[in-house]
């Protein structure tokens, strides 16, 4: 759960990881401030705040980043968001107007710094006249290791938006639908089939007419078991 990010550590598991790694006094202070800082994100100032210190004493080579800039794209559902957003019609890099435009779930120094690992992993570039725009039509992740974690979390986060949306958004700028079906086991792969070319094909579609858009949406789409397997196992998942 810690992984996946549905649960921070409790002190006693923080001070078991701090001794299990033999962290020295610095690194020990740089991760429990880690731990701090994904605690603090329900307040942007503090948040902000405790970046910053953090940015200034990490600790040179202490923690091995896997793939940072691809790792922190896959994890955060606001890296997408802001990707989608250098396409509008009207767009600002000032990071409050981005925070603003992402409803405050986010903060500006997050913005300001999603955008410059956007372009650092190569996913955000600027044109002959010196805009942010998307170096490729769409982001692919993959299916293993830790990135299978940051897949979790992002999907994770993606159905949170829907849950805000369900209550905090008016009926008509919105969209949700259920459908509850008997299916053979030989279908699945069938029904995993026609969703990916519906959003591909959604996709082009939507994103056809010049000028950019106006905002930023998120489809989400599930196809879940709601029966355990006859023999009582559950399959083996997968992302």
């Amino acid at each position: 759960m810690v992984l996946n990010g549905q649960r921070l550590p409790g002190p006693k598991l923080e001070a078991s990881l701090v001794r299990y790694f033999a962290f020295d006094k610095k690194a020990a202070a740089y991760f429990r401030g880690l731990i701090a800082l994904e605690r603090a994100r329900s307040d942007p100032e503090a948040y902000e705040a405790l970046a910053a210190r953090l940015e200034a004493s990490r600790p040179k080579g202490a923690i091995a980043y896997l793939d940072d800039a691809a790792f922190e794209i896959l994890a955060s559902w606001h890296y997408y968001a802001l990707r989608e957003l250098t396409q509008l019609a009207v767009f600002d890099e000032d990071p409050a107007w981005l925070a603003a435009r992402l409803g405050g779930r986010v903060g500006p120094h997050q913005c300001r710094e999603a955008l410059q690992r956007l372009q650092a992993a190569g996913l955000l570039a600027r044109d002959a006249a010196g805009r942010l725009r998307p170096t490729t039509a769409s982001v692919h992740a993959g299916n293993s290791g830790l990135k299978n974690l940051a897949v979790r979390r992002y999907h994770a986060a993606a159905l949170d938006s829907a849950r805000r949306a369900l209550t905090g958004e008016p009926v008509e700028r919105r969209l949700f639908a259920a459908s509850t079906l008997s299916v053979k086991a030989g279908a699945v792969d069938v029904v995993r089939g026609l969703i990916e070319r519906f959003q591909d094909d959604l996709a082009r579609a939507v994103e056809a007419s010049p000028g950019g858009g106006d905002e930023v949406y998120q489809l989400t789409v599930q196809f879940v078991p709601l029966t355990a397997t006859r023999d009582g196992a559950p399959p083996d998942g997968g992302d």
